[in-house]
């Protein structure tokens, strides 16, 4: 990945909406502004982690607008995943002052966690035992998703790791995010994947059903 339009193409690749597209496409037009470059080829490596703060000066005197597009630049490298050049942006926006963004970005990879969980896992382990509640619980609910994928052998085992480094709390709150699944889905088919993933938890963790 070398530049700014080499994560678009592959953005595009994974078959966002018609209005993801629009959104990106315009996100690209406005950081080259920002950063006073002719085209998002010239936007290379080294320019990556300037990206954020060039959003911010651009719309100095719009957060709103401001937010939108780092959103949206999470989402292009939370579909691409953590890697390469892109690893030390990811860390920018999961530091913004904005708690929504720091969400969203977190949540944005779960997309490549279905492609690649264990360079994601980093990022569940940053937050697990976090005093910041809102990260934890977001955390619990990405490694549902994971969990309930195909991917749920790779997960499985780190599960069992977490509890024997004696973050059994947080076994318990991935739980309670499964149980809120089933409260949801309460009026429609409840996931059956859910459920044994659900099911091995309490025995593998001899919790109890709430």
């Amino acid at each position: 990945m070398d530049n700014l339009q080499e994560l678009y193409d592959y953005y595009i690749q994974t078959e966002p909406s018609e209005g993801k597209i629009k959104s990106a496409t315009n996100l690209l037009i406005h950081i080259c502004q920002a950063l006073n470059i002719n085209s998002p080829e010239e936007v290379t490596t080294d320019l990556f982690t300037e990206i954020p703060s060039a959003i911010d000066k651009f719309y100095k005197s719009s957060h709103h607008k401001a937010i939108q597009h780092k959103s949206t630049l999470a989402e292009m490298i939370g579909r691409y995943g953590p890697r390469d050049g892109w690893k030390k942006t990811i860390d920018i926006l999961l530091n913004d002052k904005d708690e929504n963004l720091r969400q969203f970005t977190l949540l944005s990879m779960q997309f490549y966690s279905l492609i690649d969980p264990l360079k994601t896992i980093p990022y569940i382990e940053r937050y697990k035992s976090s005093d910041d509640r809102l990260m934890r619980n977001v955390s619990a609910n990405f490694i549902c998703k994971t969990l309930c994928s195909e991917k749920s052998e790779i997960i499985k085992p780190i599960l069992i790791r977490w509890a024997q480094e004696g973050d059994l709390p947080f076994i318990e709150e991935i739980a309670k995010s499964l149980q809120n699944h089933f409260n949801r889905s309460a009026k429609i088919k409840v996931d059956n994947k859910a459920q044994l993933i659900y099911d091995w938890i309490i025995q593998e963790f001899n919790l109890d059903k709430n």
